[in-house]
């Protein structure tokens, strides 16, 4: 069954532990939504509204979030494993322990946010801009920093061992 919604307005809806496996969200409006332990593999979100949010634990492995923004989310252990997260913005957002194994985030912008003990193995990070990020014991096994901006990150028991790094700018590091 496909789960249709284009343009929804769901601001403050309560979605925890649902299943909207597939589901295509483009466009909507999910302030402030309570998505904790949602399901959403292979959903579309693309230039989703996704301010205030309550996303912890929930799985977006697959799924499509260009352009999203995240301003202000709580994403504690969300998996977005092979998410495609291109030009989506991040501020303010709590992403500890997150999963973004093989994840695309080229392009992306992270700033005033939490990565410690975040994954991110494989992931593309081509372009991304980190500012005032924390990336404490971060893993980045193999991912790909090319020509990324890094400015005021916290790398502390960070190894980038095959980590592609050319071109990247690292800025004030602390």
């Amino acid at each position: 069954m496909l789960k249709l919604f284009l343009h929804a307005s769901l601001v403050r809806a309560d979605l925890s532990n649902a299943n909207l496996e597939g589901a295509n969200l483009s466009h909507a409006n999910l302030t402030e939504t309570n998505l904790s332990n949602t399901r959403l593999v292979n959903a579309i979100l693309i230039e989703a509204k996704l301010e205030g949010a309550d996303l912890c634990r929930a799985d977006l492995s697959d799924a499509d979030l260009s352009l999203a923004c995240f301003n202000r989310a709580d994403m504690c252990d969300i998996n977005f494993t092979n998410a495609k997260l291109t030009e989506a913005k991040f501020s303010g957002v709590n992403l500890l322990g997150a999963n973004f194994c093989r994840a695309a985030l080229v392009g992306a912008v992270l700033k005033n946010v939490n990565l410690d003990d975040a994954k991110l193995k494989y992931a593309n990070l081509h372009r991304v801009e980190f500012i005032d990020v924390k990336m404490r014991s971060a893993t980045l096994f193999g991912a790909d920093l090319s020509k990324a901006k890094l400015e005021r990150v916290d790398l502390d028991d960070v190894k980038l061992s095959y980590v592609k790094v050319k071109g990247a700018c690292f800025l004030e590091p602390i």
